[in-house]
């Protein structure tokens, strides 16, 4: 590589740079050939480099005297002087590089680079005003010498006078357009004025000049953030990771951005990687600290604040993050300890005032809370949260005016303020008097709506009544009051949890645990919740959080004790059992999960087994007696009270047939009284359940089977299509002609648009049931998706037949009449066009749409098969306007299935994304999914188009959704999903993809290659090298496959660190022995190079040069 010198500074340069990249001097033809100080005279290098050397032992006379004696070498002193003072500047000696540069300027006063340098001095020393006089006269002196323009410019942007920075910086690209630090300069300035999107382009500009240039990869990163593209903005400061591991600011601003975005861990690896290369910062130890308090770690986060104390304790934020972190632990003595040292130093932060309130707030000691929340308003009284705890501790304060002894007074007393009305609900509901506790809640409310402890307590008490909706909008109006309180978060959590409704009450839990990580209550039902979601071993996790905050909490250790039975850990179950115990007695009787349910005057706990009054005749019990639902395990009728499980006298019998399943314990001695019960759908005498007949199954058995189905659905509801299968499976082993487990596996299955093995299941369940009137219903459904319209006729009118007031049927038999209208022909010729279009031949396809559509012009189906055929063959305009055709007929048509409107809105969407037209067509692809949500083609499709505009986040959880409904074979969705998941960074997730793709499809080349390209990014190059190697069997000459390799190959052969840090020294050596014409000198160093670093091209290129040169070519050509 040809190297010159920068006659500014010295900087080593490729030639081809017009400009300095180390100090911005333009460098012309002239400057280049011609150097400043012309050949370097040894004398004046030997008196220098002493000079320098007392410089650096601020022997600043004895340098002096042998600096006078080497100008005297050279006969451009100015030039000489100049290069002193650079030289003294380069080891941070400023103020004697000045005066070198006033004897350089004295010699000769127009001596253009000593003007840039006594600026540049005079900058770095704080005298701005004086810097920018200089700037002007070297301005002055060359009005296109581009470095006093873009100090100018620096320096007014340092002053936040940015607009008077951007025009100088416009000034420099005007002169040099390839100047990549005017860019990168101009961009920090307009993300100062908040124009994002210009800045954006201009650091894009700076990194294509230059694309190793960090400052600019530090700002575009920003740029991107502040603009919404988190993702690309991780991604950028992962390339500066990437290209240098030992960028101490990279790692920590990728930290940041990582927390900002709520990823937590991966910011705290960040903030590790920044401590392993600097320890000594303390405010890193203080981000550290952050990140492991949002991950709820708050004793390794009190240890990080710790350090950054002992590093600086001077900084008002650490004392305060201690201070935060003790309350969170609710270590409150120790907490009000630190915050009180803190105001010794900081007697004026208002922040550490309002953590002393809000610690005296946390024992309920409001007098004390005031105060402190008044001292901090006193220094800064726009700090929201002490206004707003102030508020909250004086409506405590006023509760407590007029406190009553006892339980038994408040039951006696008549209420006429707020506070009584409370007061007497809270006793009320004390004593279990639920209803007459929430109307004197209501009472106190009349007269202070903003009550929001009433509210917190009437939630409570209609959640003991199982009133679960209204409970909610009771939290609803206490979240609108108080919406950082984790307790009503919680409970709110609880009552949907009550409703099964988890999902929401996942979300409602997970935000009490956002306001406090330390809230018992939270981790309880955060565990019930996952418990109940068969996620057995984070259940665990999240019980063991709260018997870390709370070791005596009964609930904890009772869930605990009933997680680890179902792991099958019997006997660690048992040792919870009996830590619950020891701590409740009461606990003893207990045999369900805890949900918890905190109110204001003490905890309560409530069972997950609610159900809603609606029963699915199809998944539904019932107690016998009074029809109320009931659950496989009940001893008795919550509502009627009729036993229904085992005892001495009594035994469970189970009445099935057609309707809903229901239950009952019965005398054994009266059971011939009772006559008989059913069993299937077959009429049975009085049977001993206990001691059932051959083949029959057993109480044990039915009460396994309910069970099985039970957890079958509740992974279908989730979306576990093949779990819930595997339950109903294992279901149809016990009763193989269980006609509720058929209806509802295959049930199941259309839900998840799995034709075929509806048809499977109603097969087999109209073989043992043939008067099932709904196995028929949802056969013939089946059969219309599959385009099997005759068949599915016969079972519409098979339906009627059994139940001729089934109005779904009714439905389905009218729309076949209107599908018949247009005749079974036309049905026959799209499914012949759909032939051809498999085969790729849509020419064909389209002349059969058009043959329908001359004998049916309103066909919609036809239609919109034709659009998307013109879409295939890239006539992107006809396929556009056939769709829009069919679009504006859907209003003229009275009858229409959205069915049929489908297929319009997806060959829109479609085609426009393919025009490349991406905004557009998202609009499009939302109208098909309001039809048909889990549509693989809508999914699919959607997720490409977000991918094209880099929303990947977006895209991503369209690609796993649409993996789930993929055909067998189809590795499109989960192939873009391992895409996706490589731009994020998240390569184990991406590897994982690819993986499922190479399973179905081994030869893959798409699909090995991104798996090379994870592997490269974590630096695991021989799994890499393996992956390309698989691929290149496949296409021996893919140029981008064989690139990747050849990359690898240097990378596993690349020497040590050590090595390629003493081979670039000796290639530097060289490189200055070859300026000097010391060529044999500077081979020596290119050869002990190349033996510690044998592949740096630059080293072969600059021997080859040497070796011309003395013209010894052979050689020169083997280098090359």
């Amino acid at each position: 590589m040809p190297i010159k010198k920068c006659p500014n500074c010295g900087y080593k340069l490729n030639r081809k740079f017009k400009i300095c990249r180390n100090c911005g001097a333009r460098i012309s033809k002239k400057s280049e050939n011609a150097p400043v100080l012309g050949e370097l005279d040894e004398n004046f290098k030997r008196l220098t480099d002493k000079g320098i050397k007392l410089l650096k032992q601020d022997e600043f006379e004895a340098a002096m005297d042998l600096f006078n004696q080497a100008v005297e070498y050279i006969p451009n002193p100015a030039a000489a002087w100049f290069f002193i003072g650079l030289a003294a500047f380069n080891f941070q000696k400023y103020k004697e590089a000045l005066i070198c540069i006033e004897k350089s300027l004295k010699t000769d006063s127009r001596f253009e680079m000593s003007y840039d340098l006594k600026g540049t001095i005079l900058d770095i020393l704080g005298h701005f005003d004086e810097a920018l006089e200089w700037f002007d006269k070297s301005i002055k002196l060359n009005p296109r010498n581009i470095k006093p323009i873009y100090c100018k410019g620096v320096i007014y942007s340092r002053n936040k006078d940015f607009e008077n920075a951007i025009k100088l910086f416009d000034r420099v690209l005007k002169i040099d357009k390839n100047f990549p630090l005017a860019w990168t300069s101009k961009g920090i300035a307009l993300i100062s004025q908040q124009k994002f999107e210009e800045a954006l382009k201009c650091l894009t500009e700076a990194l294509r000049i230059d694309p190793n240039l960090k400052e600019a990869m530090r700002y575009k990163s920003i740029a991107l953030n502040r603009l919404g593209r988190k993702v690309e903005a991780i991604s950028m400061m992962d390339d500066i990771t990437r290209k240098d591991p030992e960028d101490f600011r990279g790692w920590v601003d990728k930290g940041l951005e990582l927390g900002r975005l709520g990823h937590h861990s991966e910011a705290l690896e960040s903030f590790n990687k920044a401590l392993e290369i600097n320890s000594e910062l303390h405010i890193v130890w203080s981000m550290k600290g952050t990140a492991l308090m949002s991950l709820g770690k708050l004793d390794e986060a009190l240890e990080c604040y710790k350090k950054a104390l002992e590093l600086n304790n001077k900084d008002v934020n650490v004392w305060a993050r201690i201070g935060e972190t003790l309350i969170w632990s609710k270590k409150f003595h120790e907490a009000l300890k630190i915050l009180d040292e803190a105001l010794e130093i900081f007697p004026n932060s208002a922040e550490i005032l309002y953590f002393k309130g809000h610690t005296f707030g946390c024992q309920n000691n409001y007098s004390e809370a005031i105060k402190y929340f008044d001292k901090a308003l006193e220094k800064d009284p726009s700090f929201k949260p002490a206004k707003k705890e102030k508020d909250i501790a004086l409506k405590m304060l006023e509760l407590s005016k007029k406190p009553i002894q006892s339980t038994a007074e408040l039951l006696k007393m008549k209420p006429k303020e707020f506070y009584e009305f409370y007061n007497k609900g809270v006793a009320l509901g004390r004593v279990g008097d639920y209803e007459n506790a929430i109307t004197m809640f209501d009472e106190a409310l009349k007269l202070k709506p903003d009550l929001m402890q009433a509210l917190h307590n009437k939630g409570s008490m209609l959640s003991e009544l199982k009133r679960f909706d209204e409970a909610i909008k009771c939290f609803n109006k206490g979240i609108e009051l108080a919406p950082e309180d984790p307790k009503l978060w919680s409970n709110k959590g609880a009552a949907l949890m009550n409703l099964k409704r988890s999902d929401e009450a996942m979300k409602a839990i997970e935000k009490s645990l956002e306001l406090d990580p330390a809230y018992e209550d939270g981790w309880v039902n955060k565990g019930a919740i996952l418990d109940i979601l068969n996620e057995h071993q984070r259940a665990l996790e999240c019980l063991d959080r709260a018997i870390k905050i709370n070791p005596n909490s009964d609930k904890a250790w009772y869930n605990k004790s009933v997680v680890l039975k179902k792991l099958g850990k019997l006997e660690e179950a048992n040792q919870a059992k009996d830590k619950a115990i020891s701590i409740n007695p009461a606990l003893a009787t207990k045999d369900v999960l805890f949900i918890a349910d905190t109110k204001s005057f003490g905890g309560s706990m409530f069972s997950k087994k609610s159900i809603s009054k609606d029963v699915d005749p199809q998944k539904g019990l019932v107690c016998y007696t009074c029809g109320d639902p009931i659950e496989i395990g009940d001893k008795y009728c919550k509502k009627c009270g009729a036993q229904l499980g085992k005892s001495p006298e009594k035994v469970p019998i189970m009445h099935l047939g057609f309707g809903v399943p229901s239950m009952e314990a019965v005398d054994v001695e009266e059971l011939k009284k009772r006559g008989m019960f059913q069993f299937d759908d077959e009429n049975a005498k009085p049977i001993d359940i206990n001691n059932p007949p051959p083949g029959m199954p057993s109480f044990e058995e039915m009460q396994n089977l309910f069970e099985t189905v039970d957890k079958g659905t509740a992974h279908a509801r989730e979306g576990r299509l093949e779990q819930a299968i595997e339950c109903y499976d294992e279901a149809l082993k016990i009763v193989p002609y269980a006609w509720m487990t058929l209806m509802t596996k295959a049930s199941v299955l259309m839900d998840f648009f799995k034709y075929e093995d509806v048809i499977d299941v109603t097969d087999k369940l109209l073989s043992y049931h043939p008067g099932v009137a709904d196995g028929w219903y949802l056969r013939g459904k089946a059969l219309i998706n599959l385009g099997r319209f005759e068949e599915a006729h016969e079972c519409f009118k098979n339906v009627i037949k059994i139940e001729p007031s089934h109005e779904p049927a009714k439905i389905e038999l009218e729309r076949f009449s209107e599908i018949k209208k247009d005749g079974v022909e036309m049905v026959n010729l799209i499914g012949e066009a759909k032939k051809y279009e498999s085969k790729g031949d849509f020419n064909k396809a389209i002349e059969l749409y058009d043959k329908i559509l001359l004998k049916t012009p309103n066909n919609i189906l036809a239609i919109a098969f034709k659009g998307l055929a013109f879409k295939e063959l890239k006539e992107f305009n006809k396929a556009l306007a056939i769709i829009e055709q069919g679009i504006d007929l859907i209003d003229t048509l009275p009858f229409i299935d959205n069915k049929a409107i489908f297929p319009l809105w997806l060959g829109k969407a479609a085609t426009l994304s393919e025009m490349g037209k991406f905004e557009d067509s998202l609009q499009y692809f939302d109208k098909a999914m309001e039809i048909l949500p889990d549509d693989f083609q809508a999914l699919f499709f959607k997720g490409i188009t977000l991918m094209k505009l880099n929303r990947n986040n977006e895209a991503l959880p369209l690609f796993e959704k649409a993996s789930e409904f993929a055909l067998k074979n189809d590795v499109r969705a989960v192939f873009s999903k391992g895409t996706v998941l490589l731009s994020m960074n998240k390569l184990q997730e991406a590897i994982q993809a690819f993986d499922a793709v190479l399973n179905i499809e081994p030869e893959n080349f798409e699909a090995l290659c991104n798996k090379g390209v994870c592997y490269i990014n974590l630096q695991e190059h021989k799994k890499a090298l393996d992956c390309f190697n698989k691929a290149l069997k496949l296409k021996p000459n893919d140029e981008g496959a064989l690139n990747y390799k050849r990359m690898l190959l240097r990378l596993i052969d690349a020497p040590s660190k050590e090595n390629m840090k003493k081979g670039l020294e000796l290639y530097d050596k060289g490189v200055e022995l070859h300026m000097r014409d010391q060529d044999q000198e500077a081979l020596k160093f290119y050869d002990k190079s190349l033996k510690l670093y044998p592949r740096f091209a630059e080293t072969w290129m600059e021997k080859g040069s040497v070796l011309t040169k003395l013209n010894r070519i052979q050689e020169a050509i083997e280098c090359f």
